[in-house]
């Protein structure tokens, strides 16, 4: 009887671990999956000039998207004549597991998920809604090298195929603070050099869009100068447009 007793507890007992073990990743997963691409808004929506800042496309890239979160907090973006929509972290997932891609077996990596004029996941079509009334696209990503050591590497580089003005004296107020020459930021005009990516996909639409590659992944450099690099651009991006903060 007691031998009974034991068998069914311990049967019962590893039902139960079984059950956990299956049960609470799943759930895990999908309530992560399902997390919604959060974004912030700015001043007036029917101002005549609208900018967007982009951030934490890869999970792996977490500079631009740390301080943004910490922008927004502190309502750094507030404003009396543009529209500015902030999106901080578009890939949650990665940026809280320090992983490279969404956690989408099918499209894993979301900057390769724009094809033929449209998302093919529901990140990047949610990328494409929030960002298809903006003027200005500013997406921050962080690269593994740097362009001036290896040009296979767009680290510390800023892209773009039609805001060359713009680009330029982002680059000019970022090397401004660098004096390495080999760390220094490069200027490249080739928007689709990455194929399906969320830069093709905006140059191929005639849309405004800069690409700024920080030197970060594997902390290459410190969190901390990848942010100070971050808040240049921003501020830079504000004083191109005259906007004025309240």
């Amino acid at each position: 009887m007691i031998t009974e007793i034991y068998i069914t507890i311990y049967i019962t007992l590893i039902f139960f671990i079984s059950f956990l073990i299956i049960i609470i990743p799943i759930y895990v997963f999908f309530k992560i999956y399902n997390q919604k691409v959060l974004h912030y808004d700015f001043g007036y929506k029917n101002a005549s000039l609208k900018i967007c800042f982009i951030a934490g496309v890869h999970g792996n890239e977490p500079a631009a998207a740390l301080l943004l979160q910490e922008l927004i907090k502190k309502k750094y973006f507030k404003n009396s004549n543009v529209f500015i929509r902030v999106i901080p972290v578009v890939n949650r997932f990665g940026l809280n597991t320090n992983f490279r891609f969404q956690n989408n077996i099918i499209y894993p990596d979301i900057n390769r998920n724009f094809r033929n004029g449209k998302g093919i996941d529901k990140t990047s079509k949610k990328l494409i809604e929030l960002t298809k009334d903006m003027d200005i696209i500013i997406d921050f990503h962080e690269g593994w090298g740097f362009h001036k050591i290896n040009e296979e590497s767009i680290g510390s580089t800023v892209i773009t195929g039609n805001l060359i003005q713009l680009a330029k004296e982002i680059k000019d107020d970022l090397n401004y603070t660098i004096s390495n020459k080999n760390l220094k930021f490069s200027f490249i005009k080739k928007p689709c050099r990455i194929q399906n990516s969320f830069g093709c996909y905006n140059y191929k639409k005639n849309k405004k869009y800069i690409l700024i590659e920080t030197s970060g992944q594997d902390d290459i450099q410190k969190l901390s100068l990848r942010q100070e690099q971050v808040k240049i651009v921003i501020d830079t991006v504000l004083k191109f447009y005259n906007v004025s903060r309240v």
